[in-house]
């Protein structure tokens, strides 16, 4: 592709601005949108054209991309006063975060009525995998519209998956994988905690499990990596597990299937986040169950 295909991305925050700086080096002509002016001058720097608002993005590009925290700005960026809805140019929009199904089928339906298509296809793989260009990507939506922003995701994921053409299927395997991220990290984290306690060494359990039938990314990547060393950096902020695991429990409970586990890792985090851990990376969190037992999971020299 040259830089006169021309897209847009409206998010630019830890991860969409990694992913959205991809896409203009891989030789997109790219038009954002952010609240944030710092993001959007460094972005204008790099040659990418700065919009106010996500309705002029929408007169200005046929393709949008959205990474977005939370469902209810993804609303507000698609249907409110200035929003994507209200835009003559675009035809499709790619929901890169994680809204759950219930809202991105509410917006594709009224999309729909004004002859555009929504393509949900949020990611794992944090910022790291964003910028190695290693995401997973779990996608859904008619297949015109995937068909169309296709050669992005290449740009953007390692394994492109596609979920369905109905709206939400994308959302929903990111809920399930969330899911057990969220529930696998916190067993970990305790279970991890009570061995120290108990005498073993942290180093040694890893190595263990690891082998084991304990093994899950918790005990490889984020134990090893982050908690540890005790570095804990920025990785996935405690309040978007938050979030997911939320979305995750209330879909379900709709559905007709409801968690346990999930609802027990939904109070866990709502009592991370209520002691002040909300920007933090959830690996972080480990340090509730540190305090309470009186001990900390690190490396020793």
């Amino acid at each position: 592709m040259t830089s006169e295909t021309r897209i847009g991305f409206i998010g630019l925050g830890r991860i969409g601005g990694v992913m959205a700086e991809r896409l203009l080096k891989a030789g997109y002509g790219l038009v954002v949108c952010d609240t944030n002016p710092e993001a959007c001058d460094r972005f204008r720097a790099m040659g990418a054209e700065v919009v106010e608002t996500p309705v002029a993005l929408a007169d200005t590009v046929e393709i949008a991309f959205l990474s977005l925290p939370m469902p209810s700005v993804l609303k507000t960026v698609c249907l409110g006063a200035d929003g994507l809805n209200g835009g003559r140019k675009m035809k499709v929009a790619v929901d890169l975060s994680t809204s759950g199904p219930a809202i991105v089928r509410e917006v594709a339906a009224i999309f729909e009525q004004s002859g555009k298509a929504l393509v949900d296809a949020p990611v794992s793989g944090g910022v790291t995998g964003a910028a190695a260009g290693t995401l997973a990507l779990m996608a859904s939506g008619s297949g015109e519209a995937l068909d169309r922003v296709k050669p992005m995701f290449d740009v953007l994921a390692k394994d492109v998956f596609i979920m369905g053409d109905e709206v939400g299927l994308g959302q929903t395997m990111k809920l399930v994988n969330n899911m057990v991220a969220a529930c696998c990290s916190i067993a970990s984290f305790e279970a991890t905690v009570f061995g120290v306690k108990a005498g073993l060494s942290a180093d040694r359990m890893l190595e263990v499990m690891n082998v084991s039938s304990g093994r899950n990314f918790a005990t490889m990547q984020k134990m090893p990596n982050s908690v540890l060393p005790g570095t804990f950096p920025a990785g996935f902020a405690t309040e978007l597990m938050l979030k997911d695991v939320s979305l995750a429990v209330d879909e379900a409970e709709t559905s007709g299937a409801r968690l346990w586990m999930g609802t027990a890792a939904r109070a866990f985090f709502e009592h991370a986040v209520s002691q002040g851990y909300t920007d933090q990376d959830y690996a972080e969190t480990i340090k509730i169950l540190e305090s309470r037992a009186g001990v900390e999971v690190r490396s020793k020299p």
